[in-house]
């Protein structure tokens, strides 16, 4: 049973037809994408921040830049269906490679699944409700989760999610169209370990990729 309203339905698609359209968001068979990562540390970096595990807070990416304390790294992603995807890492200090790190499966899956299209392409399932803000911008909260997102007024587009009960937060900036679909070219990650920002250097939707990918 979807648990969302009329209401919802409207915003909802209101945001899909931002992001490039309903059709064209559930259709999409594959995913790459490369990044120059930044790390900064917190003055005061937490290790473990008690029930602030979640989603945002501490993902894979911004645990293994911290326990490296690396300054720089670059990432691929590929993501193919049905549920394949992988994370790639290299991360550097200002003079030589610090590490090379990889994920596959369950977790990158459950990290892809809230990213905003996806949530958007799965949001009855996902258990996403929209409002409607003062301001006419538009808020998605998924409760089961403890993710709040918030959707800009002018363009509709996702401007940045909270980790409700943790506080980490994800900024999405620099939106750009890549084959008709709306895409972040610049996404910033605040925890209590400190700021990662990702600026995006090439996306693309559709491609062949081949399954040893995913080994």
């Amino acid at each position: 049973m979807s648990s969302t309203s009329h209401d919802d339905d409207g915003l909802l698609e209101e945001l899909l037809e931002a992001m490039g359209g309903a059709t064209r968001i559930r259709g999409i068979v594959s995913y790459a994408r490369e990044a120059a990562l930044t790390w900064a540390p917190a003055a005061r970096a937490v290790p473990d921040v008690p029930g602030a595990g979640g989603l945002d807070s501490l993902s894979l990416v911004l645990r293994e830049m911290a326990r490296l304390d690396a300054r720089a790294g670059r990432e691929t992603i590929f993501r193919a269906a049905p549920g394949r995807a992988c994370i790639e890492i290299t991360t550097l200090d200002s003079s030589r490679t610090l590490g090379r790190a990889a994920w596959s499966g369950a977790a990158v899956l459950r990290e892809a699944a809230f990213e905003p299209r996806n949530l958007l392409a799965h949001a009855p399932e996902r258990g996403a409700m929209a409002r409607a803000m003062p301001d006419g911008g538009i808020e998605i909260a998924v409760p089961d989760r403890e993710l709040l997102y918030r959707f800009d007024p002018a363009t509709r587009l996702c401007a940045g999610r909270t980790q409700v009960r943790g506080g980490a937060s994800t900024l999405y900036r620099d939106w750009r169209y890549v084959d008709g679909i709306a895409t972040p070219f610049l996404e910033i990650e605040l925890d209590a370990l400190g700021r990662l920002e990702r600026q995006i250097l090439a996306v693309a939707y559709d491609i062949p990729l081949p399954g040893r990918l995913f080994a």
